[in-house]
Order: C-alpha cells, then sequence, then structure tokens
C-alpha cells in the first residue's frame, strides 16, 4: 500500500464494489421510501399486486437498486442460477408485500434487464447515486 497507493485505492474501492455498499437488510425499508421520493411516487401505491406496467415498471427499478446496493456481483452470474444472500429476497417481499417467489422471479428478470437494455442500467444508475448523494450529505447515516 505504501508503495502503490493509486492500485491499493483502486482495489479497494474493487473490493467494497463486489461486496455491495450495506449488509444490514433492515435497511430496505428505508432505501424504499428514498427511492419512492426520487421517482416521486407514493410508497403504498406500489406494494401489494400490481397489474399496471408502470407500477411493475417502478418495482423492477427498486429491486435493481437494491441489487446494487447490496449484492452488486449479481450481475456477473447467469441469470439463470443467481445466488443472492440469504434474506434479500424475504426483506424485500415484505418490504413490497409481494411473495417472495415473485421477487426471486423478479430480481431474475432485473439481472437480465440490466444486462441488455442501457436506459434501464442508466435510471437505475441515477436512483442509486441519488440515494447515496443523500447518505453522503446526512454524513453516512440512512
Amino acid at each position: 500500500m505504501k508503495h502503490h497507493p493509486d492500485l491499493a485505492n483502486q482495489m479497494l474501492e474493487t473490493f467494497c464494489h463486489l461486496n455491495g455498499h450495506d449488509s444490514d437488510f433492515s435497511n430496505i425499508k428505508h432505501y424504499y421510501h428514498e427511492f419512492c421520493q426520487h421517482v416521486k411516487v407514493l410508497p403504498e401505491e406500489h406494494k401489494g399486486p400490481v397489474w399496471k406496467r408502470n407500477k411493475m415498471e417502478v418495482r423492477r427499478l427498486f429491486i435493481s437498486v437494491m441489487i446494487r446496493i447490496y449484492c452488486p456481483n449479481l450481475h456477473r452470474q447467469h441469470s439463470s442460477g443467481l445466488v443472492y444472500p440469504y434474506g434479500f429476497s424475504r426483506k424485500i417481499s415484505q418490504t413490497l408485500n409481494v411473495g417472495e417467489d415473485s421477487i426471486s422471479k423478479l430480481i431474475r428478470q432485473v439481472v437480465a434487464d440490466e444486462k441488455v437494455y442501457e436506459d434501464f442500467r442508466l435510471k437505475v444508475d441515477d436512483i442509486v447515486d441519488n440515494i447515496f448523494s443523500l447518505k453522503q450529505l446526512r454524513g453516512g447515516k440512512n
């Protein structure tokens, strides 16, 4: 580290990115409210079963944002055999009042969507950047 501080910083950033920015799933509910503020929707409107395309899009964006925050390495895995931390899909399903099977299916879909659709990926980038800029303004607290 002393001899190559730039390389050390780059390696640390890569390591942090692989392991996620947060590991406490109890923060998912808080992130959901910040997410809803950013995309200008009411949190309760997007909980439970949704049948409208625009509401499903909001849910897909939220799940992708959570993947970026908690397990960004998921995007490097093949979408048919994703491995994510125990309790991740359960906490999202509790936050959105949706079955865990539905969330698992959506996780597979959004991982594939981020690989294929640049506009979807850019929306997720924008939301994640917004959430972390708010977090920095608060001094690193949720």
